[in-house]
């Protein structure tokens, strides 16, 4: 599984979740934690119909399998629990 980190430098609930996103990166080592800046990479960001930030995509197999708007911590982790397999 791969969880994608919609983001933005400007974006100041991105920036308060971005140590848990870290270091749940560290607590799952059996998937792969990217971020992606919306400003930067706007084709990706459009693609996949981003238009809230923080916005985080579980992907399996090259395939969007959910996603989480909001910086919410518990619900962060429960969205990587239910995906980690």
């Amino acid at each position: 599984p791969v969880i994608v980190d919609f983001t933005a430098a400007w974006c100041g609930p991105c920036q308060q979740i971005a140590p848990l996103f870290l270091q749940y990166s560290k607590e799952y080592p059996e998937m792969k934690f990217l971020k992606v800046d919306v400003d930067i990479n706007r084709p990706i960001a459009k693609r996949y119909s981003i238009s809230a930030m923080p916005t985080f995509m579980m992907f399996k197999r090259g395939t969007a399998v959910g996603s989480l708007v909001g910086a919410k911590p518990t619900e962060l982790k429960a969205f990587i629990e239910q995906h980690k397999n």
